[in-house]
């Protein structure tokens, strides 16, 4: 008689949530991209790094307009408001922003396509975090992550800590979702954010400023259709050392990465 011979397989399947959950909580993984500043661990006069001569080849802490919408930094929204075909796409070979001037942004507050490349790239300019933003869960069945002192990198990265905390940084998560036709996106913070859904740039929020608010509901957003899944990539900087707030609520129903399913046949 043949013996059919007992083997185990790790067998990876995509999974609800993006990390884990734990007390109605899920948590959107990511990873954080710390600048480095001119000077280490010295605070100018005003408590920013060097006297706001900003930091090494990137575009934090300049001397440009505060308080601006530095609008169309990669591109225009894509939503039923404007033409589809011309929006702002994600660069699907990495997964970021496409920057969309060919040298310094509209009212200045990037330099150049190699310096906004810094944000989202490891380099010698950059020290990598990993984090994960906690997203509670509301009465109404949303999720939510609340936090008006948003320094996630606090003693961490390059502990360049002017004014107590360490600024200038950028966080990017990357997830899936299923879409089931009525779901929303809520952010308000400051300074840029961006989010895509399907490769599509859906939020902008680009540019220094305090806090700002967006919001989108997905069946504005053309070509979705109800039961498919989506990817969601979402990004984050802080580039003033004025304040740093983040304010999130989304309907979203997030998928992890991958898991692995140990089975015996």
């Amino acid at each position: 008689m043949h013996k059919v011979p007992f083997i185990t397989l790790a067998v990876s399947l995509l999974c609800l949530h993006v990390n884990k959950v734990e007390s109605d909580t899920k948590y959107l993984s990511g990873i954080v991209r710390d600048q480095a500043p001119r000077e280490m661990l010295r605070c100018g006069s005003a408590g920013t790094a060097n006297n706001s001569n900003g930091f090494w080849y990137t575009d934090f802490q300049l001397d440009s307009p505060y308080n601006d919408n530095d609008v169309n930094l990669v591109g225009a929204e894509c939503n039923s408001g404007n033409n589809f075909q011309s929006c702002g796409t994600i660069n699907t070979a990495d997964r970021t922003p496409v920057y969309n001037y060919p040298g310094v942004s509209l009212l200045g507050s990037v330099r150049s396509p190699e310096s906004f490349y810094t944000w989202f790239h490891d380099s010698i300019y950059t020290k990598h975090v990993d984090y994960a933003i906690p997203l509670v869960q509301q009465n109404d069945g949303t999720y939510s992550h609340i936090n008006n002192s948003f320094f996630i990198i606090d003693g961490m990265g390059w502990k360049d800590n002017c004014l107590g905390h360490n600024f200038a940084f950028c966080f990017e998560a990357h997830t899936r979702f299923g879409y089931h036709g009525d779901e929303i996106f809520n952010f308000a913070g400051d300074d840029d954010v961006w989010v895509y859904i399907n490769d599509q740039l859906v939020i902008d929020l680009g540019g220094l400023h305090s806090q700002r608010s967006k919001s989108i509901t997905l069946n504005t957003i053309p070509g979705l259709r109800i039961g498919e899944n989506y990817r969601l990539d979402f990004f984050y900087c802080e580039r003033h050392t004025d304040a740093s707030t983040m304010q999130m609520t989304t309907s979203l129903e997030f998928y992890c990465a991958y898991y692995d399913l140990v089975r015996s046949m």
